[in-house]
């Protein structure tokens, strides 16, 4: 009878435990507005193909889609979201929030010699794609340009805002021969939708791009399960070198912005050319990575200023701008110089080194691991992995001889 009774209660214990594994349940992000038509980006477990008519019979205006995350970008009225949650290959609901350009002097020649760019290296062959406001075409840029993307609905591919070709041009400035892929994801106001620049990361992917700058973002409280920063994430397991800016919200800590958060990315916080770290510039730690992970110059940076500029502050015929925005692309000319002098060093390799010869101080939450030295990365020249050689060998010839010592007490 015991027998009996105990098998009863395994067989329920085992359904009961299945029920509850199986049972559906789907993230629904808390930022999402309770009123009106939202934006959202929904992530799901199949294919968009085969999903399609049915999210569209919930009331899902479609907008577009990731195929290599399951992600699907729509609009719905926010009384409808139920509808969507209790569709079984739904996995999570996020809202599609906006994320910013991240915006007294310091010119190119000044921070290249701060931070010890190399000479004779200028980023040949290296393409980077910046995904930002547009870069206008001034022609200093010209023969850099190699394709121009526009996400952004009504309006054509002209920087309306000056924040992209500032950053294009520091960017040209420390790596004058690096290939520039142009990718609009922001507006005339300097803002645009996650799921844009979702859309330009994953062109920026297909179209070769060896490094991706990102000098924007906004604050998010879901970490590394932001959709943001899991594409961001999935770029950099593409092999593509991802730099961004780790946000304006300093000085308080806890303000690393997305897609800064994203943990197996470059994250850059700015100082000024005497070291100290910008008031402004995001403090560590991310929900699941110590950030910033670097800092360079981002204080009052003279670089192009684009025809209809609506940022910082005009001088002769450039701009003067500060921010996160401006210390990017000084990490992604440095990843640039160095990529052309060590063209075999992977992406984990690139941002070990970096981070390990960074000019080390004493906050990490504040400057990561330190700032910016191009010089010192470039002089690791692979002595790591000779030492780690030299260690597998040690190693082999120890298991080497434990095994004749076995060999030789078994004879006995």
């Amino acid at each position: 009878m015991n027998k009996k009774i105990l098998v009863i209660f395994i067989v329920i214990s085992i359904v009961a435990f299945y029920s509850f594994y199986n049972l559906h349940s789907v993230y629904i992000d808390s930022e999402i507005p309770v009123f009106g038509e939202v934006p959202l980006i929904i992530e799901t477990t199949e294919i968009f193909t085969e999903i399609q008519a049915k999210l569209t019979n919930t009331g899902l205006k479609i907008t577009g889609h990731d195929d290599s995350l399951n992600f699907v970008f729509g609009n719905i009225n926010s009384f409808k979201i139920d509808d969507l949650k209790n569709l079984k290959f739904v996995k999570s609901i996020v809202y599609d929030y906006e994320v910013k350009a991240l915006d007294d002097y310091a010119s190119i020649s000044e921070i290249a010699s701060y931070h010890t760019f190399l000479e004779g290296y200028t980023g040949t062959g290296i393409k980077i794609a910046i995904i930002d406001t547009g870069v206008e075409k001034k022609e200093c840029l010209e023969d850099n340009i190699i394709d121009t993307k526009n996400y952004v609905a009504g309006e054509d591919s002209t920087d309306y805002f000056g924040h992209g070709t500032h950053v294009a041009g520091i960017v040209n400035g420390l790596a004058p021969d690096a290939q520039i892929i142009d990718i609009k994801v922001l507006g005339d106001d300097g803002a645009g939708k996650i799921s844009t620049v979702i859309k330009g990361i994953d062109y920026a992917v297909s179209s070769g791009a060896d490094i991706i700058n990102l000098s924007l973002g906004a604050f998010s409280l879901l970490g590394d399960f932001d959709p943001l920063a899991m594409k961001a994430n999935w770029a950099w397991d593409q092999g593509v070198i991802i730099v961004a800016a780790a946000g304006n919200s300093g000085p308080a800590y806890a303000t690393i912005n997305c897609p800064g958060v994203a943990d197996k990315i470059i994250t850059v916080g700015a100082c000024d050319l005497d070291g100290n770290i910008a008031d402004f510039s995001s403090r560590g730690p991310a929900l699941s990575s110590l950030k910033p992970d670097i800092v360079a110059t981002g204080v009052n940076v003279i670089s192009l200023r684009a025809t209809h500029c609506k940022i910082g502050k005009e001088y002769d015929e450039y701009l003067v701008a500060s921010g996160t925005s401006m210390a990017t692309p000084v990490v992604t000319g440095a990843v640039a110089v160095l990529k052309s002098s060590h063209p075999d060093w992977s992406n984990n390799e690139m941002k070990y080194y970096l981070l390990k010869c960074a000019d080390e101080k004493e906050n990490t939450y504040t400057y990561g691991h330190g700032i910016l030295d191009v010089k010192a990365t470039n002089e690791m020249d692979y002595c790591e992995s000779g030492l780690n050689i030299v260690f597998i060998l040690i190693i082999a010839f120890l298991f080497m001889i434990v095994a004749v010592l076995l060999r030789i007490g078994r004879g006995r």
